[in-house]
């Protein structure tokens, strides 16, 4: 079988659930929360230690790509236990701890729970970010399992985690869409449960992983040879030896090479948008106006700054803003799936040229998955 696939979140929704099971749900994601933030603090002590330590320092003096330097990292890092497996030793003391964590969580949760903080402290450590982020009220929106035998499991047709059994809803072209069935009808290797707001309301989704390949549309052929990209702010250019049918002057043309922008189909509704912001902004000085100074600025200081009330007005809005704002996301992410597919038909060796500045190319963040199954090269 080849690597895990991730099938898209439409291809199964729950249903509402009850008045009750969405209050169990809702436990649930906050013990959690609750509990990967204890594990991010941990972690980031340890790595905090370790970075402190004797050990570490000598291990960085050693030339780099050696076998005697990775053994010395991976001999500090064990003795003070920043390691994946003595993560999940911790949160697994503190689920013991805790009689509430206990109730709501079960082992294999805690334990990707566990992982998923000790990679978010592993990408600081490794330089690929600055910061880890603690999750405030409300925004740990996704759990998962380890697989599909115990926890958080998918049956059939529903979702089965302690206790709750949750039936899933099924599109109608679930059956007919050939990308939906293939995913349906694989085997699920674990499952994971996202909450997301729609509006004024909380949905639960399932996302199954599955084993094997994804389905290939037959149209969709991978091209083969090289790809060349120049990629700007708003604009890409691609030179391909693959002849494919383009548009020069409303004709249809065989072309090697396209101009195209980013997004261009997309609506980025930016008035309504600044509207609904100006809208929210005029509630929030009325709700609270004795958070702000004379001149209009909002006041500095703990001492100064009183607590911020909402009205359900003002919640409302809240909730129109996000929800527009995650439809636009939505259809930017369709359109960045349409042009990967786009791109494979041309070939699988993408080149691009470097920025003069050294700081890589802004559109590069849209176009690196484009390359998940390709070869990628700098010049």
């Amino acid at each position: 079988m080849g690597q895990p696939s991730l099938w898209p979140v439409e291809a199964v929704k729950t249903v509402e659930p009850t008045p009750a099971e969405e209050q169990a749900l809702q436990a649930r994601f906050e013990a959690a929360r609750a509990l990967y933030n204890a594990c991010l603090e941990e972690a980031r002590r340890r790595w905090g230690l370790l970075r402190q330590s004797k050990a570490y320092q000598q291990a960085r003096r050693l030339p780099r790509h050696t076998l005697e330097r990775t053994e010395a990292f991976n001999a500090a890092r064990a003795a003070y236990g920043f390691r994946d497996a003595a993560l999940q030793v911790y949160a697994k003391e503190c689920r013991h701890a805790s009689r509430w964590i206990e109730e709501h969580l079960d082992a294999p949760v805690r334990q990707k729970l566990a992982t998923r903080a000790y990679r978010a402290v592993v990408r600081v450590a490794v330089g690929h970010a600055k910061r880890v982020r603690f999750k405030g009220k409300h925004p740990l929106d996704t759990v998962e399992g380890k697989s599909n035998e115990t926890g958080l499991v998918w049956r059939s047709d529903r979702v089965v985690w302690r206790g709750l059994t949750l039936p899933a809803y099924l599109p109608r072209r679930a059956l007919r869409d050939p990308v939906l069935a293939h995913g349906l009808t694989a085997p699920v290797k674990c499952v994971r449960l996202v909450r997301r707001r729609m509006g004024e309301q909380r949905c639960f989704w399932v996302q199954l992983i599955c084993e094997g390949t994804a389905y290939h549309h037959p149209p969709h052929s991978r091209g083969e040879g090289a790809v060349g990209l120049d990629l700007g702010p708003s604009t890409l250019a691609m030179v391909s030896r693959t002849r494919l049918l383009g548009w020069s002057h409303c004709v249809p043309t065989w072309t090697r090479s396209r101009l195209e922008a980013f997004c261009a189909d997309l609506d980025p509704q930016a008035a309504q948008i600044r509207r609904d912001q100006r809208h929210l902004d005029r509630q929030r000085r009325a709700n609270n106006p004795d958070n702000y100074l004379p001149n209009g600025t909002v006041k500095n200081g703990r001492k100064g700054r009183r607590h911020w009330r909402a009205s359900q007005r003002q919640r409302c809005t809240q909730a129109r803003l996000a929800n527009r704002q995650r439809r636009v996301a939505a259809h930017r992410r369709s359109l960045h799936a349409a042009w990967r597919i786009r791109s494979f038909v041309r070939g699988v060796r993408f080149c691009w040229r470097r920025s003069p500045t050294g700081r890589g190319n802004v559109a590069l963040v849209g176009a690196s998955s484009v390359v998940r199954q390709g070869c990628l090269c700098r010049s």
